[in-house]
């Protein structure tokens, strides 16, 4: 079995305005260094991982195009930052609507809470070789799950 492809996208760590941040002390230096420790265990835990950084909007959905036109994924995190600071939400809604054109109907997302959970979130998803099949999706919640294979359903019918 190959290995599964993850594809993290998050938000350019040098251009984040951090004095807004809720985390106090964050810098684009501790975040490059969560990401990179994410992408370690994941590729431990039998992953093959890629981070794409993207900008804050003037060519993230050219970038994010490119980056699933050219490879082919079978997870997509988008990370917790384009989702849950405000002036980044039209942009997390503009890169989901990327991934749903361009990412084939079997890519699973899967979205993170912070650093710590970047693994747990992919597992929740997509397996790895050797991984019991029968716990796939089993730790999601079932609202998730369900509104999960809504869209999955949905995605077979792109204009």
């Amino acid at each position: 079995m190959a290995r599964a492809r993850v594809l993290l996208v998050g938000l350019d760590p040098d251009i984040v305005d951090y004095t807004k941040s809720p985390v106090p002390g964050l810098t684009a230096a501790k975040v490059r260094a969560a990401v990179e420790a994410d992408s370690a265990k994941l590729e431990t835990l039998g992953y093959s991982v890629k981070s794409l950084y993207v900008d804050d909007g003037k060519t993230a959905e050219a970038v994010l195009t490119d980056a699933l036109t050219t490879s082919r994924y079978d997870c997509i995190m988008i990370r917790t930052g384009l989702r849950v600071v405000p002036p980044y939400f039209l942009l997390f809604e503009k890169l989901i609507n990327i991934v749903h054109r361009h990412a084939p109907a079997s890519s699973k997302l899967c979205f993170n809470s912070n650093p710590a959970d970047t693994a747990e979130a992919v597992k929740r998803w997509v397996l790895t070789a050797g991984s019991d099949k029968a716990t796939a999706g089993a730790a999601a919640p079932a609202a998730a799950r369900g509104a999960a294979s809504g869209s999955r359903t949905n995605r077979g019918r792109r204009s």
